[in-house]
């Protein structure tokens, strides 16, 4: 069971897929796949590379040259409003670095491949943007094993991702994390502003929110290089009841 930002839980079942950034397809574990339009535009000031996930093929807007990226990157979010497709920024280190990575805040979705592009998500967590971070082995918790279920799950965060190192046992909830691995790892919880706020060599976690996290995600490496993560929960302060 994986929540998305709102802390909530999402029983049912688990359907997979391989995130493969050149693919035009992503086919899913049970059956079905999700379509994957690619921009890859040379905007004004910065090359931009967004992929548009949605049960079917969408028609995207054509690209300006002209354009700043942010522009363009505005214009497409702007032109999915109500279809139900996602949008996913694939190189967020190139597009935004820095405080720019703001910016971004139309996309639901980030690619992290390496430890800049994480950065970069961390980074738009703390503008209080809602973002999901998607690389390699995608775990979704579903009700339904099919696309649009899937889709879903994508938009609110209800999915882990895997690197070559499994999550055997996965509960979250407005309190906080229980998290069991494959095999013995260092294991990070993260909060806003990337900051680490505990870290020890362990197959397991049990973490309860303190109330001033602000964001808390969870992410583990082996010393074989696999790693594995969660998806950001918001923390509202103690006093405060959660969202």
């Amino acid at each position: 069971m994986t929540p998305g930002l709102g802390g909530a839980q999402h029983p049912g079942m688990e359907v997979s897929f391989r995130w493969d950034d050149a693919a035009d397809r992503l086919p899913l574990s049970t059956g079905g796949s999700l379509a994957v339009t690619r921009l890859d535009w040379a905007c004004a000031d910065a090359w931009l590379r967004l992929r548009v996930i949605a049960t079917d093929p969408v028609r995207a807007p054509e690209s300006e040259a002209s354009e700043p990226a942010a522009a363009a990157l505005a214009r497409v979010a702007r032109s999915l409003a109500g279809s139900g497709a996602l949008l996913l920024l694939a190189n967020p280190t190139e597009a935004f670095a820095g405080e720019r990575i703001a910016h971004a805040a139309g996309c639901r979705l980030i690619a992290i491949p390496d430890d800049s592009a994480s950065a970069g998500w961390d980074g738009l967590l703390a503008c209080g943007q809602p973002c999901y971070g998607l690389h390699a082995r995608v775990v979704c918790s579903v009700l339904r094993p099919d696309p649009a279920s899937v889709l879903c799950a994508l938009g609110f965060g209800a999915f882990h991702c895997e690197d070559g190192l499994a999550v055997t046992s996965l509960a979250e909830d407005r309190q906080g994390v229980d998290l069991e691995l494959a095999h013995e790892a260092v294991i990070s919880v993260v909060v806003r502003g990337g900051f680490v706020a505990s870290s020890a060599r362990a197959r397991s976690l049990r973490w309860r929110d303190g109330g001033h996290e602000g964001v808390v995600r969870i992410e583990a490496r082996a010393d074989d290089g696999g790693r594995c993560w969660t998806q950001p929960r918001l923390v509202a302060p103690a006093a405060v009841a959660h969202v």
